[in-house]
């Protein structure tokens, strides 16, 4: 039984060494990024006048790495916290930046860790701390003037979580965001240190009642960073209605078939970046109106005409009925291509070009022929996502089976 008591106790002291051990080297990786910092600030020489107990007290006090929490009454599964987590830390110790004018740069790691500790510790300190105190403080003036009238580090965070964000939202499985946590959150360090509020909303579901059936409908929004959800809202005016009664901005709801529709017909991009672009596309309507009398909104990305969100008016909202591509029947384009083609529903189909990677992964662009005749019927917008020199070395000789099924003369 002492036996067994005394093998607790090793393990116990064991431990207890570990984390001592685990400590000093935590001490000793700080110290070497502190002086990498100062160097990068061209004040090492400054540096070395800093006592041991200054020291000790910069690594005590020193400013956690950044962290990604969960926003309050947020319900995020922590599989994906960690996900992000990882990223975001990848990125950090991936990425640089200067933290003084024209400098060296440093890791983005090290910035919100060393640099920032090195930066407020500096300006807490007095000119009469230790001697040279005061030349501490001057020569790592640069340092602090270029992190407060620039913030390279928070900038360059911000731009990969808003680049994040663009991958994680969708329409109908719901909105993600990060804000900066400018409150204490009581689940976090107690230490100073950047912390990101990691936001979610669920999809806002409207059952429609569409010829006798309810089928769901999603709500169009966007998720900014620092700011939220943002809805999309039309105006009745931007419809070119006759009902002149309609004065408030429409609610708009996609459902999900046109969401699919989108994604088998803009095949060259992925989901995310489709979805985005409904949102975009609402924000500068432009409306076209059918002789059969349905109402087209132009789908735009990178401003470019790709197709039509056939929209109507339902139980008081804008409802996004289906898609149609540039080339399809029902838009001004499609039947500029019947007229010029003879090209019927099946006869597109079947060569491809009611999708877009037939006009940005063949040898369509590089056909002079069929890229004037596209052009002319108004679809000339379809090419400008063609890969740079695809022709050179295309694998999908689209154009001259085109050629050939329609009977054109090259």
């Amino acid at each position: 039984m002492a036996k067994i008591k005394k093998k607790k106790l090793n393990r116990k002291r064991l431990t207890a060494q570990q984390r001592k051990a685990k400590r000093a080297q935590q001490y000793k990786n700080f110290l070497r990024k502190l002086k990498e910092v100062s160097r990068a600030a061209g004040a090492l020489d400054a540096f070395r006048l800093i006592p041991k107990d200054d020291l000790d007290m910069i690594v005590a006090t020193r400013v956690a790495q950044v962290l990604i929490l969960p926003a309050k009454d947020c319900q995020i599964e922590q599989y994906l916290i960690s996900l992000v987590q990882n990223c975001v830390l990848s990125y950090l110790k991936t990425s640089k930046c200067p933290i003084i004018p024209d400098g060296k740069e440093i890791s983005l790691s090290d910035y919100f860790t060393a640099a920032l500790t090195l930066r407020f510790w500096v300006e807490f300190i007095e000119d009469d701390r230790f001697p040279g105190a005061k030349t501490v403080k001057e020569a790592f003036a640069p340092l602090i003037n270029y992190i407060e009238k620039n913030q390279p580090g928070a900038v360059k965070l911000m731009q990969f979580l808003i680049y994040l964000e663009c991958h994680l939202n969708y329409i109908d499985h719901g909105f993600f965001w990060f804000s900066f946590n400018t409150e204490e959150n009581k689940s976090a360090s107690s230490r100073v240190g950047s912390y990101i509020d990691f936001h979610y909303q669920k999809p806002q579901i409207k059952m429609i009642n569409l010829k006798g059936k309810k089928r769901p409908a999603y709500r169009v929004g966007h998720a900014e960073f620092n700011e939220g959800i943002t809805w999309a809202k039309v105006k009745p005016a931007d419809l070119k209605l006759e009902n002149k009664r309609l004065k408030r901005p429409l609610k708009v709801y996609v459902q999900s078939h046109a969401l699919r529709r989108l994604n088998e017909r803009l095949d060259c991009f992925d989901v995310q970046m489709i979805q985005a672009n409904i949102y975009l596309s609402l924000n500068n309507v432009k409306t076209i109106k059918m002789e059969n009398g349905t109402t087209l909104i132009e789908y735009r990305i990178l401003d470019k005409k790709l197709g039509y969100l056939v929209v109507e008016i339902v139980s008081g909202i804008l409802l996004i009925r289906t898609f149609l591509f540039l080339t399809n029947h029902g838009t001004p384009e499609g039947e500029n291509l019947t007229r010029a083609l003879g090209a019927d529903i099946l006869d597109k189909k079947y060569c491809k070009i009611d999708q877009l990677s037939t006009f940005t992964k063949t040898d369509l662009p590089a056909n002079e022929q069929l890229k004037d005749l596209f052009t002319g019927i108004g679809c000339g917008s379809l090419f400008e996502f063609a890969e740079k020199d695809f022709e050179k070395n295309a694998i999908n000789k689209q154009a001259s089976n085109i050629i050939k099924y329609f009977g054109l003369a090259q």
